[in-house]
């Protein structure tokens, strides 16, 4: 099971890498509520969503950022289904000054459809220019 939730977060870097934010959104929970450090955003739409998405992908390819490689570093034991999953991401690029990692505790679901998350926590953001971004009416806390 391990393996298989390292390939499935891997997958959604990928994604987002590749521009298939839509592709991407489907792989959460709404409403999804996302803490950046000591900062809360609530997704409530798909298209805040895939906004967020967008923007992430805009801030990487501004530090010419080419790769985010996770690592999982430990799962918990699932209880009806849920089941946190605590992961670290190595952002690649090709000026090493813009590489860097985030830390990142995943609230994941099992669902007929595969594993979907239900809520992210990263205790250490890499790309720090998203804690001061927000989409059109979406609030922080």
């Amino acid at each position: 099971m391990f393996r298989k939730i390292q390939d499935q977060l891997q997958w959604r870097a990928d994604l987002l890498f590749a521009g298939r934010h839509q592709d991407l959104s489907r792989e959460y929970f709404l409403p999804l509520a996302v803490y950046l450090e000591d900062r809360l955003i609530v997704l409530s739409t798909p298209g805040e969503l895939i906004a967020l998405s967008q923007q992430l992908h805009d801030v990487l390819q501004a530090r010419a950022v080419y790769q985010s490689r996770i690592t999982v570093k430990a799962v918990e034991l699932p209880r009806n289904g849920r089941y946190r999953v605590w992961g670290s991401w190595q952002e690649m690029s090709h000026n090493l000054q813009h590489s860097r990692r985030s830390e990142v505790i995943y609230y994941m679901r099992d669902t007929p459809s595969g594993m979907r998350s239900e809520m992210l926590n990263f205790t250490k953001v890499g790309p720090t220019e998203l804690l001061n971004y927000a989409p059109a009416g979406l609030k922080i806390a």
